[in-house]
Formats: structure tokens, sequence, C-alpha cells
């Protein structure tokens, strides 16, 4: 059950979010932390991911990535959690760097109202929660 309490907290981490995460919350389809090999292989693995669940999921970790070599996906990041919350922007828009940037913002968003769900004592002191996280 979702309290007026946690609705609260779980609102003002967001909007904190939103402003911490300036530029990228004002434009997420257009704007990435830098253009680097690392961002790069980030949006590949997430759009590698999207497709690999739709048309191959038991074989996820056989990406294009060394060719022909098996399993590639394992090493590096797989982000396969991460893919889950990106599936959906991925899916109707086909913009992997929105679907990158609004699943980095859910995450900070998720992991700072977590305790709230896990810690009793949390959800009764809101200030042991903004604490916390």
């Amino acid at each position: 059950m979702i309290t007026r309490r946690t609705f609260v907290v779980t609102a003002v981490y967001a909007l904190l979010t939103v402003v911490m995460a300036y530029p990228y919350s004002l434009a997420p389809g257009s704007t990435i932390l830098a253009d680097s090999p690392d961002v790069h292989l980030y949006l590949w693995t997430l759009a590698w991911d999207v497709h690999a669940l739709v048309h191959q999921p038991w074989a996820i970790f056989d990406s294009n990535l060394y060719h022909p070599y098996p399993n590639t996906l394992a090493y590096s990041e797989n982000l396969l959690g991460t893919s889950l919350l990106a599936a959906p922007v991925l899916w109707l828009t086909g913009n992997p760097v929105l679907a990158m940037n609004l699943a980095a913002l859910a995450t900070c968003v998720s992991v700072a109202q977590a305790p709230l769900s896990w810690d009793a004592r949390s959800a009764s002191e809101p200030a042991a929660h903004f604490s916390v996280a």
C-alpha cells in the first residue's frame, strides 16, 4: 500500500533527480553524457538486449559482438535489468538515447525510494529515509 508519506518522498526524489540531472532531464532524447566509446557500448548493449528479448530470448548472450564467438554479451556489462526498464521506451520511440536516459532517471528515483519499501522505520521517520538514500 502506498501511503501519502511514501508518495511525497518519492515525488521529492523525482523532482531532485530532474533538477540534478540537468540537462539530461530537459532533453533526454538527444543529450548524452559524452560521445565516448563507453556510451556507445552502453547504447548498443541496451538496444541489443531489447532486440534479443523479442527475437532470441533463449540466446540473449549470443550477440553479434565478436562474431562468430558465442556468448559474447557476457564479455562486458549485460544490462539485462536496465533493458527491462528501457524496452518499452525503445519499442515505442526507437530512440536508444531516450531509453538510456529515462532508465537512468527512473533508476535514481527507484533506488532512493527502495528503503521506504524495505524498512518500516524509514517509512515512519522520513528524515531517516532521506539520510539512507
